[in-house]
């Protein structure tokens, strides 16, 4: 069954659905700078003028139509709400009655939008595509509930200043939202026995909600229980930051719960409507409803930051800054990287180019100044040292000068936190990584600055590596790069390249396209060369490491074991190693035998990373390590103030011999590699397929004596 429109309103539909579409384009494209004039911008008043213009049109059709008069369509009281709706999202970059919605409350939103526009045909479609639509009604319903519930404090302040150009009546659009779909389920329709699906709809959100709060409230449980636990070590304590990383889950919803109480908007006076919000700030109903019923997980900021630093990786964006960053991106990285192999070096130098974009966070405010500053961390290989960096200063390249660390961030300090002029700083840090801060970057020019690097090429499995010196900073998704590989040697051909490189004329190696962090390139192995060269009154040459077997008894073995390891891994381990004394860290230390191993293996098979307590190996010499470690480990700066840190520093410092690790794993935990950087281990790297042995009472240099199964 259809209806049939009279004309002068089949028309105004039509047009209603060209202005919803013109307004949508216009909150899209529209910019939204810093010297607008907060709800007197361009956009919002536009947006709102389309709305109220149509408003008027649809009355001023009804009033010349004779009597009697025929009601408005649905379909035009339909494009009425989106219209409205437009202005409100509109008005709310102004007024940030809302926060900024992720990705997946955008798609909810823009979803409910255009089921509103399929309402008036809805009765045309088959009915599985019905079935659908009610679906999608109920969902859109709680919604609308749920908004209508936030906004309601700041409701009977709209209605004192309504006079105001009626612009405060925009918080009823969530109840406009509830009176349309309430208006679409009261139609008759050729399908009434369907409708029902709408509240199958409508409690599938109400069901996503419930699971969130039951994993809400299992992570604050789990925290609590992690805590009480660790009370119950009387030694080998860690500090709670470490040990909630080490066992707490890790799952991106679990991430979220954790950093959710820091930057989630709040129900009930957590609004800015005069527009000063924290552009950091987000709304996830998810969260608040969560909040609202169970409370903020109860940890720290400083407790969640390291958490994240060492889950997820965030310390680039956690190290400190005197400026934001927020509005920054990196549009261009190129990379002149020069081949000595038989000096089995190579020369990286990075030319970034960094560009400030006012528009990419649409909530910029007037307090926020057009400054910020790029912070970037390069990982290189280990050895590798910074050689140069440039900063371009009005077009033209200036270079730095080496200081100490003290020196340099008190200038730093100095120029861009009192000053404002234009510099640059290079740090080391510890895991093989070095951070660049830039300043100032502004939208009236990119930045640009060259870094330069001196770094070991690897060797293994027979040949020469040059790996790509990877990096975090300003977002790069977009960034281009060019690459060109020259070898000193011109004789010298890789036998492996990576996607996307190509010789050119000069027999050098080219790669143009988009930004790719993760390549390698593998070359044959070349005898060193001969030449001496001299620094600093000193002759140097290049010779092979010379390794040699040395006998020493091996009578303890402790295994560090995390989610790395497989259980059959852990069982060939044991049977390799009966006869010797075999330990782990739980975290005190206990040894394994056939009566507890299953208990062992179940308490520390979970743990995402290990914290070996070194202090409770009394006889080094007579002592291996085996481990296989993931990326996942704090660095030694996270627990420099703890008990732990003081108390395996003074004993790896005093100790007599050197704590031998072996390493069967693909990677090295930051934790590992922060010691072997720092020589206080003798770690060694193995590979190995299904099981180990260790040779009795020989210990290699090099390498341990392997037997495959």
């Amino acid at each position: 069954m259809t209806t049939t429109q009279p004309t002068p309103f089949k028309v105004t539909y039509i047009t209603g659905l060209i202005m919803s579409l013109l307004s949508f384009l216009i909150y899209l494209l529209a910019t939204h700078k810093a010297d607008d004039m907060g709800i007197f911008s361009g956009t919002f008043f536009v947006n709102y003028g389309i709305a109220i213009i149509y408003m008027i049109l649809l009355l001023v059709n009804k009033l010349r139509l004779s009597s009697p008069r025929p009601n408005i369509t649905f379909g035009c009281w339909v494009n009425a709400v989106i219209l409205f709706t437009i202005s409100a999202f509109s008005l709310n970059k102004e007024m940030h009655v809302f926060a900024a919605f992720p990705v997946w409350l955008n798609i909810y939103t823009l979803s409910m939008v255009g089921l509103f526009f399929c309402f008036p045909f809805i009765d045309r479609f088959p009915n599985y595509l019905k079935i659908f639509f009610y679906l999608l009604t109920g969902a859109a319903l709680t919604l609308a509930v749920y908004m209508a519930i936030f906004i309601c404090p700041i409701v009977p302040i709209t209605c004192l200043v309504f006079w105001f150009f009626g612009i405060s009546l925009h918080t009823f659009v969530p109840y406009i939202w509830i009176w349309l779909i309430i208006a679409f389920l009261a139609k008759k329709t050729n399908a009434p026995r369907l409708k029902h699906f709408t509240w199958a709809g409508a409690v599938l959100p109400i069901l996503i909600i419930v699971f969130y709060l039951h994993k809400w409230s299992g992570i604050q449980t789990q925290i609590k229980d992690i805590l009480t636990e660790k009370n119950l070590q009387l030694d080998h304590q860690l500090p709670n930051d470490i040990i909630l990383a080490q066992k707490l889950p890790s799952d991106p919803m679990t991430d979220e719960i954790l950093i959710t109480p820091f930057k989630s908007q709040r129900f009930f006076g957590d609004m800015d409507i005069m527009g000063g919000a924290d552009e950091q700030k987000f709304h996830d109903p998810l969260s608040l409803i969560a909040i609202a019923f169970l409370g903020s997980v109860d940890l720290d900021l400083n407790t969640t930051e390291t958490l994240l630093n060492i889950r997820k990786n965030y310390r680039n964006k956690t190290r400190e800054r005197l400026w934001t960053g927020t509005s920054l991106s990196t549009i261009s990285v190129s990379n002149n990287i020069k081949l000595f192999p038989d000096f089995r070096m190579a020369y990286h130098e990075k030319t970034l180019v960094i560009h400030h974009d006012e528009d990419k966070h649409d909530r910029d405010l007037w307090f926020i100044a057009d400054t910020e500053e790029a912070l970037y961390t390069f990982h290189v290989p280990e050895g590798s040292v910074v050689t140069s960096l440039s900063l371009w200063i009005n077009g033209k390249e200036e270079k730095s000068r080496l200081t100490t660390s003290r020196k340099a961030d008190s200038a730093y300090t100095q120029i861009v936190g009192v000053q404002r002029r234009d510099p640059a700083i290079v740090h080391w840090q510890e895991g093989n990584s070095i951070t660049v801060n830039v300043f100032p970057c502004t939208s009236n020019e990119d930045r640009t600055f060259k870094i330069g690097f001196t770094c070991p090429l690897r060797l293994e499995e027979g040949k020469m590596w040059l790996e790509n010196i990877w990096f975090e900073g300003p977002d790069f998704s977009n960034a281009r790069e060019a690459t060109q590989v020259m070898f000193a040697d011109k004789q010298i051909k890789p036998f492996e390249l990576p996607d996307g490189f190509d010789s050119n004329a000069s027999g050098n190696y080219i790669y143009k396209g988009e930004y790719n962090p993760d390549w390698k390139m593998a070359f044959d192995i070349v005898p060193l060369s001969k030449n001496i060269f001299s620094f600093n009154g000193n002759d140097y040459a290049l010779k092979d490491i010379a390794f040699k077997e040395v006998s020493q008894p091996v009578s303890k073995v402790f295994l560090d074991v995390t989610k790395e390891w497989t259980k059959e891994e852990f069982e060939d381990a044991l049977t390799d190693l009966k006869g010797k004394k075999i330990y782990t860290w739980l975290p005190g230390k206990v040894e394994i035998t056939e009566v507890n191993k299953e208990k062992v293996w179940n308490e520390i098979s979970v743990n995402h990373f290990s914290m070996p307590f070194l202090y409770d190996i009394k006889k080094p010499e007579e002592t291996i390590i085996l481990t296989k470690s993931g990326k996942q480990s704090p660095i030694l700066n996270d627990i420099k103030e703890s008990s732990y840190a003081q108390e395996t520093t003074n004993y790896l410092l005093g100790a007599k011999g050197s704590v031998r690790v072996i390493n069967f794993g693909e990677e090295i935990s930051p934790l590992w590699r922060s010691l072997h950087e720092l020589r206080l281990i003798d770690y060694q790297k193995c590979h190995l397929k299904t099981g180990i042995s260790i040779k009795e009472n020989s210990y290699l240099q090099q390498r341990i004596h392997l037997q495959f199964h």
